[in-house]
C-alpha cells in the first residue's frame, strides 16, 4: 500500500518536510533510525528521503541514509528511483556532484534499469541526458551495469535537446543512428522534423565523423 502524508504521524510529516526543505542533518538522520522510525517512508508524490537528498545534491545526506540501509530502488508516483534524480542533477554551476551520487546509489545496490510503468521513457540513461556534465560522465557506468537497452532512446533524447557531449558519449557507446522507434522513425528522421534541423544535422554530422 503506498504511502502518503495522509497515513503518516506528526513526526514522521516532520522527517519528510525536513527531507523537502533541505533541513535533514546526518545527525538527525541518525537519531531517527535509533528510534527504529522507518527511512524509507514516502510524500504524496511517493519521494523518499534519499531521493529528496539525491535532487538536491546532497551527497553526505546520500551516504548517511544508505548507511543506515535506505532503499535504493523505491520508486515515487512516476517510477523515478533516487538514481533518476542524481544521474539529471547539474545544479547550479553544472557540478559532477551526481555523477558522485549515482555512484553511491550503484555502489549500494541501485538497479540502472528501473523504470515506471505509467512512465517507460523515466530511464536512467534518458534522464542522464539532461544532467550534463554529471549525467553524461556516468553513462559509461550505467552501460556497463546493463543499461545498454536505452542507448538508442537517450540518443534520440540527447539529438532532441542539443546536448553534444552526451550525443558524442552516446555515439561512443554504441548508439545507431539508423535504429527505428516504436513509430519506425529513425533518429535523422525525428531530425527532419525539428525546427532547428539545420543545427542539430551539422551536429549530428561532425559526431559522425568524430566516431
Amino acid at each position: 500500500m503506498k504511502v502518503t502524508t495522509a497515513d503518516v504521524t506528526s513526526r514522521e510529516q516532520l522527517f519528510l518536510d525536513a527531507s523537502l526543505w533541505e533541513r535533514l542533518q546526518c545527525k538527525d538522520v541518525d537519531e531517527y533510525s535509533a528510534q527504529g522510525f522507518n527511512l524509507n517512508i514516502k510524500d504524496c508524490a511517493g519521494s523518499t528521503a534519499l531521493m529528496l537528498a539525491s535532487l538536491r545534491g546532497n551527497i553526505r545526506l546520500v551516504r548517511k541514509l544508505l548507511e543506515l540501509k535506505a532503499d535504493a530502488n523505491a520508486q515515487d508516483k512516476i517510477g523515478r528511483t533516487a538514481l533518476h534524480y542524481a544521474a539529471q542533477y547539474s545544479g547550479k554551476d553544472y557540478t559532477e556532484i551526481g555523477y558522485e551520487i549515482a555512484l553511491e546509489l550503484l555502489k549500494a545496490g541501485a538497479d540502472p534499469d528501473l523504470c515506471g510503468d505509467g512512465a517507460p521513457d523515466t530511464t536512467v540513461l534518458v534522464d542522464a541526458v539532461f544532467g550534463r556534465i554529471g549525467g553524461v560522465k556516468i553513462m559509461d557506468e550505467l552501460v556497463r551495469r546493463g543499461a545498454g537497452g536505452e542507448l538508442n532512446r537517450a540518443f534520440r533524447y540527447a539529438l532532441m535537446i542539443k546536448n553534444v557531449p552526451a550525443i558524442h558519449k552516446l555515439l561512443k557507446l554504441g548508439a545507431d543512428v539508423y535504429a527505428k522507434n516504436i513509430d519506425g522513425d529513425t533518429a535523422l528522421d525525428l531530425v527532419e522534423l525539428s525546427e532547428d534541423w539545420a543545427e542539430i544535422a551539422e551536429i549530428l554530422r561532425e559526431s559522425l565523423e568524430i566516431h
